[in-house]
C-alpha cells in the first residue's frame, strides 16, 4: 500500500448503534482511513467483489440476521486465500467454540467488542497499527500480549 493512500477498511454489522460507534472510533484514529460500513455480510461480499478485494482489513460481526458472519466468512474463503484478505471477527460473543470455528475459516483475529468508547478506540488503534503482524489466527488478548513481547523476540 502506498504511503499516500488511505487504509481501506470494510465493516459489516447489522446494528446501527455499533456501526455508529465504530465509525466514531475510526475517526479518532490518526491514520488515513477509508471506511465502508455494511448492514449485512451479503452487502459486504458484494462490495468487496465490486472493488476487486481492494481492502486491507475486514471487520465482521457474527450475529447478523439472514447470512451470519460465519456464513459470510465461508463465502470469503477464496478471497482470503487468493487476495490475502484479512478478516477480523468483531463481535459480542466470546464462546470458545465460535472462536475455533472462525479460526478454522481463516479469520486472523477474534475481538470481543469493547464495553466503552475509549477501549474501542484503543483496540482499533492497536489492530490498525499492527495489521501487518496479523498472519495467524489469534485472540485479541493474546495479540496484545505478543505486541508487548515482540521487541524482546527480535533481539534473540
Amino acid at each position: 500500500m502506498n504511503k499516500n493512500t488511505a487504509l481501506n477498511i470494510f465493516y459489516a454489522d447489522d446494528d446501527e448503534d455499533d456501526r455508529f460507534l465504530f465509525k466514531s472510533a475510526i475517526s479518532e484514529i490518526k491514520t488515513a482511513i477509508t471506511l465502508s460500513c455494511f448492514t449485512s455480510g451479503f452487502n459486504l461480499e458484494k462490495a468487496l467483489f465490486e472493488n476487486d478485494y481492494d481492502c486491507e482489513l475486514v471487520f465482521l460481526d457474527l450475529n447478523m440476521p439472514g447470512e451470519s458472519g460465519l456464513q459470510t466468512l465461508d463465502s470469503l474463503q477464496n478471497a482470503i486465500q487468493t487476495n490475502n484478505l484479512k478478516v477480523v471477527i468483531f463481535t459480542t460473543s466470546a464462546d470458545l467454540q465460535v472462536v475455533q470455528k472462525t479460526f478454522g475459516r481463516n479469520a486472523v483475529l477474534f475481538v470481543q467488542k469493547p464495553l466503552n468508547f475509549n477501549s474501542l478506540v484503543a483496540t482499533l488503534q492497536q489492530i490498525i497499527d499492527n495489521r501487518n503482524l496479523l498472519t495467524l489466527p489469534i485472540l485479541f488478548k493474546d495479540f496484545q500480549y505478543h505486541l508487548t513481547q515482540w521487541p524482546t523476540f527480535t533481539h534473540l
